[in-house]
């Protein structure tokens, strides 16, 4: 796929007409449906539904749409680099993870490892957890941060642990204060108890997953709630619909909820992935700061 590609890809998207996308872009509408035919045939499926009076735009098509922008931002701030001599001194770094929650610590680390490389030039992009490893492989972005995925080995990618989170049971004491719990830990059976707020998208980790399943077997509909991302369950967590399964690192400083870490698991490894290549020294670097803000 080609620059041309993706920006016609994105002018569609953005207009859903064929027509407004080749006026923007300069080119014809045969030309912009050229484009996005050579596209579809090299990912091998349709990005867009279209009809005499509509466009829409697939599933496919809506996965595709970030990865689309992130690639289109780098592909020009390259050439902007290029065009322009004095941003070729610049050391872009593109960071991802998936949740805002652990955005904050990636802004701690860039801060701190700002001050070795005063021409640091950072973005932080949005990336969902399974596809942390697979962006950070195939150069979308520098470095990811989440959890230890153990089924993805590959020599050409590097992972370094910063901290290891507890599983945690997290709910409202107001709304839940009959729950007695003593000791810091709470059994799967115990948090049984509540009702659940159960986290199942793409910021899902395998383990917490089995939790909730075993969990969440017994209850009725009225009792399990449904969310997407993990600062989402939290915030659900918080204003008492249930118990969040989660991992501690997310709520570490939380005062606002009762934590306690779910006996019989052993803490989440929590690490920078970064690709195995000479010049990586920044993302290294990044990892030792992440590890020391982590403690």
């Amino acid at each position: 796929m080609n620059i041309s590609q993706l920006e016609c890809f994105l002018s569609v998207a953005d207009h859903l007409s064929f027509a407004k996308a080749a006026e923007e872009l300069s080119i014809s509408q045969p030309a912009a449906s050229h484009q996005i035919q050579s596209l579809e045939n090299e990912l091998g499926g349709k990005l867009f539904h279209r009809t005499t009076r509509t466009v829409t735009l697939t599933e496919a098509g809506r996965e595709f749409l970030d990865d689309a922008r992130r690639m289109v931002a780098i592909a020009r701030t390259a050439v902007q680099r290029f065009e322009n001599p004095e941003e070729r001194e610049r050391m872009p770094l593109n960071m991802g993870c998936p949740s805002g929650l652990m955005s904050g610590l990636i802004c701690e680390g860039l801060a701190k490892l700002r001050d070795a490389y005063e021409n640091l030039n950072p973005a932080i992009l949005t990336v969902s957890g399974p596809l942390i490893t697979t962006r950070t492989e195939e150069g979308a972005i520098d470095g990811g941060l989440w959890f230890e995925d153990l089924s993805y080995k590959k020599e050409t990618l590097r992972y370094r642990e910063i901290c290891r989170s507890n599983i945690i049971c997290a709910f409202d004491r107001k709304t839940f204060p009959k729950i007695c719990v003593s000791g810091g830990e709470i059994k799967e059976k115990d948090a049984g108890a509540l009702p659940l707020i159960l986290c199942c998208g793409d910021e899902s980790v395998p383990e917490i997953l089995r939790i909730q399943e075993r969990i969440a077997g017994d209850k009725s509909p009225s009792e399990l709630f449904f969310c997407d991302s993990i600062e989402g369950t939290v915030e659900m967590a918080r204003t008492g619909f249930g118990a969040a399964i989660i991992p501690e690192i997310f709520v570490k400083d939380d005062d606002k909820l009762e934590k306690y870490k779910i006996s019989g698991h052993d803490p989440l490894s929590v690490g920078l992935y970064y690709r195995a290549e000479e010049g990586n020294e920044p993302l290294r670097q990044m990892a030792k700061i992440l590890k020391e803000l982590s403690r």
